[in-house]
């Protein structure tokens, strides 16, 4: 059985998502994120409403005062960025790549009336994205081999 390409943004996005809260520690963030390997986590009341977000361009930033004025003191919410990039849970694929092939962001938030819902990588519409093109092109030797009979 063919599974349906994905249409929206909520189909692909990815639901279980690491959030900061505003008031975490600049340090033990900046910390987390390193540890965990993750280039930015959105920042969320305890609502789960969308703050800002913490990435890997305010952890250089931060990190570049510390290495030459001192570790620096505060909040995420000190520190975070409070623009949000971020799409509708209905909205299209096409208008899901518009915010990611600008190069500027590696992830999109999905928000519903202020609310985290989920985030969509580049990596999770690439992979959307190519179920969409799989009807179109030939099957491989293992999907052929592999067919229900």
């Amino acid at each position: 059985m063919t599974r349906r390409p994905p249409k929206t943004a909520e189909e692909i996005m990815t639901r279980r998502v690491y959030t900061l809260s505003p008031e975490a520690s600049v340090v033990d963030a900046a910390q987390t994120l390193l540890r965990l390997g993750y280039s930015g986590a959105p920042v969320t009341d305890e609502h789960g409403n969308v703050l800002g977000i913490f990435s890997e361009q305010d952890s250089l930033r931060v990190l570049t005062q510390a290495a030459y004025e001192g570790w620096p003191s505060g909040t995420v919410a000190d520190h975070m960025t409070s623009e949000v990039d971020s799409v509708a849970p209905g909205d299209d694929l096409p208008a899901v790549s518009t915010h990611l092939s600008d190069g500027k962001h590696r992830r999109v938030l999905v928000i519903d009336d202020g609310r985290l819902l989920g985030v969509i990588s580049r990596r999770d519409l690439i992979r959307a994205l190519e179920r969409v093109l799989a009807p179109s092109r030939p099957p491989t030797i293992y999907e052929i081999f592999n067919r229900p009979r």
